[in-house]
């Protein structure tokens, strides 16, 4: 069911709903509108009761917290943070048991990278 025709149902039920006398009969109808929405109940009740039947307009999104200069630069971060990482844990292995690498492998030499590099300028 598509939902156009959702609403166009929901429309032609609450007006049938509202002329309907006797709890036993709007009862039979919230069942009946909540098996063929497939919705809960409780739903279809507020539904018929003259609530938005669904949700019109666009979506609001959050506005964004970092700018995508300032997320490159994070990235760029994190990148080079993991890498450090790696190679601090791979130094402490070999020092550990005693390997012979074929270059040596030092925390200092860990690549130092300048941030002029990294900084994003607005054009």
């Amino acid at each position: 069911m598509t939902l156009s025709a959702k609403r166009e149902y929901v429309k032609q039920m609450q007006f049938i709903y509202r002329n309907a006398s006797g709890k036993k009969e709007k009862t039979r109808l919230i069942r009946q509108i909540s098996e063929t929405l497939g919705c809960h109940k409780k739903h279809a009740g507020r539904l018929m009761r003259g609530a938005k039947p669904l949700r019109e307009g666009t979506r609001r999104h959050r506005k964004p917290v970092y700018t995508e200069c300032l997320i490159r630069v994070l990235k760029e971060t994190w990148r080079i943070k993991r890498k450090a990482v790696f190679f601090m844990k791979f130094y402490e292995l070999s020092s550990k048991n005693s390997y012979n690498f074929p270059f040596p492998i030092s925390p200092s030499r860990v690549p130092n990278i300048p941030v002029s590099k990294h900084t994003c300028h607005p054009s």
